[in-house]
């Protein structure tokens, strides 16, 4: 199967396409600051597909925000598939960000926890052939996907190339 383009008022023939119905399940459970050990009440969660053959990998299939004060949660009207749960939180100064994988059959996926805690600190030294100092240079790390991981980590290098990023999230 490869995906097609229609736009509005085209005509493709000599095609046919067949639907399938699909059971639509829910997924519920809790998340929990990681930090405090209480409920992440608000926290903001995203369902984003992944390792699809449907064209539709790392695009964001649900979004919204815990309202219940005890984090309680409920996704409606998922399809089966593979798919990453991330939550965020508001930290002490960059919110807190966790994942795990979800996988989605005909069945509701019920008690799922998603604990949401800061990153770690990444320590290194860049060196580069050539080139004696390095101060000033920026180092950041790029997310596979920036759906998962919206914040993006960076600092600049010292004179012997030392760097620190921190909260490094997975």
């Amino acid at each position: 199967a490869s995906p097609i383009t229609v736009r509005a008022g085209d005509d493709l023939a000599g095609m046919d396409l067949f639907f399938q119905a699909v059971p639509l399940v829910s997924i519920s459970g809790e998340v929990l600051n990681g930090v405090s050990g209480k409920p992440g009440y608000r926290a903001l969660l995203s369902l984003v597909a992944r390792g699809s053959d449907s064209g539709l990998d790392n695009m964001i299939v649900s979004r919204s925000s815990v309202r219940d004060r005890r984090a309680k949660f409920k996704i409606e009207n998922v399809s089966p598939g593979s798919y990453f749960l991330v939550a965020s939180l508001a930290g002490e100064s960059d919110p807190y960000t966790s994942q795990i994988p979800i996988e989605v059959g005909n069945w509701d996926v019920e008690d799922v926890r998603l604990v949401v805690s800061p990153g770690i600190p990444l320590r290194g030294r860049l060196q580069a052939e050539g080139y004696a100092n390095v101060k000033g240079l920026e180092v950041l790390l790029r997310p596979r996907n920036p759906q998962l991981s919206p914040a993006t980590p960076r600092t600049t290098a010292a004179a012997d190339g030392t760097f620190l990023l921190g909260d490094v999230s997975d």
